[in-house]
């Protein structure tokens, strides 16, 4: 992801929301992750500091394990179908203190990227495929083809629940986890 916002001119949003409305840059994106820039001492033969020298911090791709995905789910009356279109991702990351320990319950979208402007970057990146020895696929077929597990943490519908926190309880994902499947039960109960 921050290859695409550096080298393929892919729009990183804050984290403010999801909603894509603040863009940040390709620096904003990588501070997101404690990179950036840092200060540190030059030494000389005997060990005294003969100067500062300013380098970039690292970040390592291996910090992140989760992301948050913004999907839209529209149910086609005239098919009977239920279509997924995600909309957004976004790397999640827990805080770290300097002294390495990461806290608990810290866990954030570190910044957004509108999804269909990462498509592109998605799928020149092939990784190997868990399920075929010897096999590749792009990271594009991997959310097109939703080869994930996911857990609903934010739905439009929580005001019609009456779910106001964020993110849901398992019970309340559960209960709108339902209420999608329940969408082209609902259309051919009525048909007939």
């Amino acid at each position: 992801m921050l290859k695409a916002i550096k080298d393929d001119g892919v729009q990183a949003f804050s984290n403010v929301d999801d909603r894509f409305t603040t863009s940040i840059s390709f620096d904003d994106a990588l501070s997101g992750f404690g990179g950036g820039k840092d200060t540190s001492a030059k030494y000389d033969l005997e060990g005294n500091i003969v100067g500062y020298q300013v380098r970039a911090k690292s970040v390592s791709a291996d910090s992140v394990y989760k992301f948050r995905i913004k999907e839209e789910w529209l149910f086609n009356k005239r098919d009977g179908k239920t279509y997924v279109r995600i909309l957004g991702i976004a790397p999640l990351f827990k805080y770290v203190t300097s002294d390495g320990y990461v806290m608990d319950n810290s866990e954030h979208a570190v910044f957004w990227i509108y999804y269909p402007d990462l498509r592109k970057t998605l799928v020149r990146n092939r990784i190997n495929n868990p399920l075929k020895l010897g096999g590749s696929l792009t990271w594009e077929e991997v959310f097109e083809n939703r080869l994930f597990e996911s857990t609903i943490i934010k739905s439009s519908l929580d005001a019609e629940n009456g779910y106001n926190n964020s993110p849901l309880t398992q019970e309340q994902a559960g209960v709108i986890e339902k209420q999608l499947g329940r969408l082209s039960d609902r259309l051919w109960n009525n048909s007939n």
